[in-house]
């Protein structure tokens, strides 16, 4: 089963780095890459960093 999994994904990775569908997948990815650099920045930002030495457990 394992070897069925990596098989599909290595056809499923060659076919959308074929032909007209490089640039598109390129495209997608560096989109996604960039919407989720930028959602984590503003969570970040807007959360702020937890320091857990404060925390009194009982």
């Amino acid at each position: 089963m394992i070897g069925v999994g990596l098989t599909s994904g290595a056809l499923l990775a060659a076919w959308l780095l074929t032909g007209s569908r490089k640039q598109k997948t390129k495209t997608f990815v560096a989109n996604e890459a960039r919407k989720l650099r930028k959602r984590l920045t503003t969570t970040e930002n807007k959360v702020g960093v937890y320091e857990d030495s404060e925390v009194h457990y009982i």
